[in-house]
C-alpha cells in the first residue's frame, strides 16, 4: 500500500510514566513516553522530507498497512525521526534510555516480563528486527514469566 504524504499526522499520544526503580534499582525520574509504537502513517512523512532509504519492509503487504508499527527502524534512523519530530512539533522527542523503557514496560511491578521487555530484548541484538510479529509467534501464553521469556529467546 502506498503513503499518501496527505496523512494528517497528529501529536503523538503519550502516557505518563511515574517515577519510581527499575528492576536494577536504578531511580528514574518521572517522564513521558508515546503510548504506542510509530506507525507507518506517522513515519511516511520523515521519510519523504530526508534522503533515507525505507527500512526494509516498507513496501511488503504484512508491514505496510499506514496504521501498523512501522518495523526494521535502526536506532539512528529512530534518532533521526525524534530529532525531526522535536523540529517539525517544536518539542522535544527522544528515544527512552534503556532505565526508562524498563520502568514504562513494568507497570510499577517488581520484575515483570511483557511483551515491551521482549521488544526490548530483540531490538537490542542492534539487528533490524521484526519484534512483534517474532513475539506473537513464539510466545503464546498471556502471561509468561522473565525467566520463560529468556528461555524464548534463547535461540533467536
Amino acid at each position: 500500500m502506498a503513503h499518501s504524504s496527505q496523512v494528517l499526522v497528529a501529536f503523538p499520544v503519550v502516557v505518563a510514566i511515574p517515577a519510581g526503580r527499575p528492576a536494577r534499582e536504578k531511580s528514574v525520574t518521572a517522564f513521558e513516553i508515546g503510548r504506542t509504537p510509530v506507525t507507518n502513517a506517522g513515519f511516511a512523512p520523515f521519510l519523504e522530507s530526508h534522503s533515507v532509504p525505507p527500512p526494509p519492509w516498507w513496501a511488503d503487504p504484512d508491514f505496510s498497512d499506514p496504521s501498523q508499527p512501522v518495523v526494521g527502524v535502526t536506532w539512528e534512523e529512530a534518532s533521526l525521526y525524534c530529532e525531526w519530530l522535536s523540529a517539525r512539533d517544536s518539542a522535544t522527542w527522544r528515544l527512552p534510555a534503556e532505565d526508562e523503557w524498563e520502568r514504562a514496560m513494568s507497570g510499577g511491578a517488581e520484575n515483570p516480563a511483557t511483551a515491551w521487555l521482549a521488544h526490548w530484548l530483540l531490538a537490542s541484538k542492534g539487528e533490524r528486527s521484526t519484534t512483534w510479529r517474532w513475539l506473537f509467534n513464539h510466545v503464546t501464553a498471556t502471561t509468561f514469566s522473565r525467566d520463560e521469556l529468556h528461555v524464548a529467546l534463547t535461540d533467536y
